[in-house]
């Protein structure tokens, strides 16, 4: 889920910096999920190995307009919902008779996220709450 970078640097910190300057000019929202690693490279020298995952959302606006955290907390877990339909057919890997309740919930919470996403004039957010709490109780089986 997600996009993994995989970054080959001597100078760690300039290269998160050059990376988090990147995804704001992409408009990629990311978290801080930073893994660093010491490896000595065949030429003698050592470097970080910098492995980063990111969620990228890609139904908010772009990186210089402002977002409430509140929006971003619900494009952010929608955006998971929606990467394991997609990409991951979370709702089509099991068998629909032994997961009936499971895949009718997927679905009715993807089919929602697509029509709530892009609606800017939407402002009900018990409606919001309640669709992320519905997501919550099934969080765990979002696995394939």
């Amino acid at each position: 889920m997600g996009i993994v970078l995989i970054l080959l640097a001597i100078n760690q910190h300039a290269v998160i910096s050059q990376v988090e300057r990147e995804m704001r000019l992409s408009g990629t929202h990311w978290n801080t999920d930073v893994r660093k690693f010491r490896t000595s490279a065949s030429d003698g020298k050592n470097y970080d190995i910098i492995k980063m995952r990111t969620l990228k959302i890609d139904s908010l606006p772009n990186a210089k307009q402002w977002v409430d955290r509140d929006h971003i907390m619900l494009h952010a877990c929608f955006q998971i919902l929606q990467d394991c339909v997609e990409k991951e057919k979370v709702d089509t890997h099991c068998c629909y008779e032994a997961h009936k309740d499971f895949v009718d919930e997927v679905r009715f919470l993807y089919k929602w996220w697509l029509n709530r996403k892009n609606d800017n004039t939407f402002d009900n957010d018990d409606e919001d709450n309640e669709m992320l709490n519905r997501l919550m109780k099934i969080r765990l089986a979002l696995w394939t």
